[in-house]
């Protein structure tokens, strides 16, 4: 299964610990991603008897694939027929090599965030097979894996569904209890101190749609503050990177201001980095 990547157009400005990202509308935005966004990737044993008892048990009590998969409206049914046409064109164990279940339904969660990539406009058919062949596959498999997502499993999958917006009481206070101002705030100070918005309408043209439970606030009438909360319950529910999105494109100064605004009084803008396309995407750098 051929990991998924995302195409990159604009230059993103790195301040300290926070990704900034100027995007534009329509082809633009639909091509700029941020940086720092990562995927916590974890494998199972081939050979479940080499594993210890209690790891074999949670490998077969671990129903995550599976319940994502349902959420997302897509059954065994769908897996397979996706599943035969990525054995055929090489996105499995190799061309015409036949994979089990468990493969294709990895292979499908991979895919339902394709299609929904696709439907908010971060992606395109064009960068996607391009991404495919960068990856090593021919452009008629390319052709063939994008043409059946495009006309047989994507239509089938569910669009992403957002949590309801929380009811807010704002006025809090400018810096929280350990003299932050943003980055590695709390949520609850998040709320307290910035209008909730809709992730998906303000975010994720930008940015994709979310690996784990996004979160967007209005920073400015024209920029809006993309994040998704870590898992670890040792984090206690604290943003701890943050993607600042705004309406268009901005200039260095208006991106370093927005980023030392979420930092601690005494931050400093050090060092540049000069954002740049990698060497699978199919467009040029901005």
């Amino acid at each position: 299964m051929r990991p998924a990547r995302c195409a990159v157009a604009t230059s993103l400005l790195i301040v300290s610990a926070l990704t900034l990202a100027g995007c534009g509308s329509g082809d633009d935005a639909a091509a700029a991603a941020p940086s720092s966004t990562a995927a916590e990737v974890s494998t199972r044993p081939s050979r479940t008897d080499d594993a210890e008892p209690s790891e074999a048990a949670a490998a077969e009590d671990d129903t995550s694939v599976v319940d994502f998969l349902r959420a997302a409206d897509v059954d065994d049914h769908l897996v397979n027929a996706l599943g035969e046409v990525g054995d055929a064109n090489g996105y499995g164990l190799g061309e015409d090599v036949a994979t089990d279940l468990e493969s294709r339904r990895r292979l499908a969660t991979t895919q339902v965030e394709t299609c929904r990539n696709v439907a908010v406009g971060h992606r395109t058919w064009e960068g996607i097979q391009a991404s495919d062949m960068s990856a090593g596959a021919s452009e008629d498999q390319a052709a063939a894996m994008a043409d059946f997502l495009r006309t047989e499993f994507c239509p089938h999958v569910a669009p992403y569904k957002e949590a309801p917006l929380p009811r807010q009481t704002l006025g809090g206070a400018a810096q929280d209890a350990q003299g932050g101002r943003g980055l590695a705030s709390s949520l609850s100070w998040w709320d307290a101190r910035y209008p909730r918005v809709s992730w998906s309408k303000a975010c994720a043209r930008q940015t994709g749609q979310p690996l784990g439970d996004p979160v967007a606030y209005r920073l400015a009438e024209d920029a809006v503050v993309c994040a998704t909360v870590p898992p670890a319950k040792s984090l206690k529910k604290h943003l701890i990177s943050v993607n600042i999105v705004f309406a268009s494109p901005v200039g260095e100064a208006r991106a370093r201001d927005a980023a030392l605004a979420l930092l601690p009084t005494d931050a400093s803008a050090e060092d540049e980095t000069e954002g740049t396309n990698a060497n699978w995407s199919w467009r040029a750098a901005a």
